[in-house]
């Protein structure tokens, strides 16, 4: 049952008055209670929308968990018939990446409150572009936006995008990829199929260093915290690039304050130097850069061989191995080596039925090192593959020759 109407409308006047204060415990608690009235009907759309807008404003990102009895954002909690109406309708998380405004609230609750009890929502780009993002259990399958590697992509590509603009303290987006990589397995290579064309383009070659960076650590022995921290800071190791258009140190040191601006956790600290360090050579340097900083440079100069200047992945790691020692920590480069295997993504391979493949995947615990999974790029008469075909040697097919890029 509504609220009255003049109930409501002081309500709303509240919600805003708080908001605006940046009293943040209790603008927290204006989100969830705008959530609540939403879904139960207390409030009209009109006045949630109203009610999100102003505390949002505030906030930037937030989550708000949906839990078995209440809605739960940090450390505020709200009990009540809400989360159970929202769990019945497959919803177990709400986020918010960006401040959506008030237009941007308004397309929320509208694709919320139409929905009858027992109705999943369906995640759809247009509520993605209005700064929030619903899912659980039900959102999840191929070619839907719960798959780890869509919601890395859209999440990497929203902070580059606020990043461009001077908003880049807030990594909570990154946090949200990295995790989602994380908790999906080991990771494998993403944007390997990328021709050259698209090989340079900033989000592909940040989730490309990123996972790249994931995989180093792994095998160097780095905890999951850890692991979390250097994926993060892979993908802002240029943020400078964005800020400044200076020179290479200049860009290092405008991306190190940025990192830094109101923010001075030990995470941030690592951030700001990988940002500041990953560009300095291992030995010349006048202080010895950090462990992700180390790793993050070997990862990086690699992808930018292989996607920038186009070398072939063993030619890349013979240019690296070339400089371990001065430019590169001779421990990060066999990790790194060891991470790519003897067949890295991106090496083109003619298979035993005449096809050429390239490959996509990192090596797989499971399988032979000579197993990798593939993409076909060539049919046996040297045309192009009109359909990508993706083949998992493991399974099928035997690797005849390595080919040269």
């Amino acid at each position: 049952m509504s609220l009255d109407r003049g109930r409501e409308v002081q309500v709303i006047a509240d919600a805003v008055q708080l908001a605006s204060a940046g009293r943040r415990p209790q603008t927290s608690r204006v989100v969830i209670d705008a959530l609540s009235g939403l879904v139960t009907g207390a409030i009209e759309s009109a006045g949630v929308a109203t009610m999100l807008a102003g505390a949002l404003a505030e906030l930037g990102a937030v989550t708000v968990s949906v839990d078995r009895d209440v809605l739960r954002m940090g450390n505020v909690t709200l009990g009540g018939s809400a989360a159970a109406t929202l769990r019945a309708r497959g919803i177990t998380w709400i986020t918010v990446h960006r401040p959506p405004g008030f237009s941007g609230c308004n397309s929320f609750v509208r694709a919320l409150s139409p929905l009858p009890t027992g109705s999943p929502l369906i995640i759809n780009e247009n509520l993605w572009s209005s700064g929030f993002e619903v899912g659980g259990p039900k959102s999840e399958g191929d070619g839907r936006p719960g798959r780890p590697e869509f919601v890395e992509a859209r999440l990497v590509a929203d902070w580059l995008y606020r990043a461009r603009r001077g908003r880049v303290t807030s990594v909570f987006l990154l946090r949200r990829a990295v995790a989602a990589t994380l908790d999906a397995g080991v990771p494998d290579a993403g944007d390997t199929e990328d021709g050259p064309a698209d090989g340079m383009d900033r989000v592909a070659r940040a989730r490309r260093v990123f996972r790249l960076a994931l995989r180093v650590g792994s095998v160097v022995g780095l905890r999951r915290l850890d692991l979390e921290e250097l994926g993060v800071a892979a993908i802002t190791r240029d943020v400078g690039a964005l800020l400044s258009r200076g020179g290479e140190d200049e860009q290092a040191e405008e991306g190190a304050r940025a990192l830094l601006s109101g923010a001075y956790s030990a995470a941030a600290v690592r951030r700001a130097l990988v940002a500041l360090e990953h560009g300095r050579d291992f030995e010349s340097a006048p202080v010895t850069p950090t462990l992700f900083a180390r790793i993050v440079r070997a990862a990086d100069d690699y992808d930018r061989l292989v996607y920038g200047a186009e070398q072939s992945p063993a030619d890349a790691l013979r240019a690296l191995s070339a400089e371990t020692g001065t430019r590169y920590c001779p421990i990060v480069f066999q990790a790194l080596a060891t991470a790519l295997g003897p067949m890295p993504p991106g090496t083109r391979l003619r298979l035993v039925d005449g096809r050429t493949a390239v490959v996509i995947s990192y090596p797989r615990e499971e399988f032979p090192l000579d197993r990798p999974l593939v993409q076909i790029t060539h049919q046996r008469d040297g045309a192009e593959a009109t359909v990508r075909e993706v083949v998992d040697l493991a399974k099928e097919g035997r690797v005849t020759r390595v080919l040269s890029r």
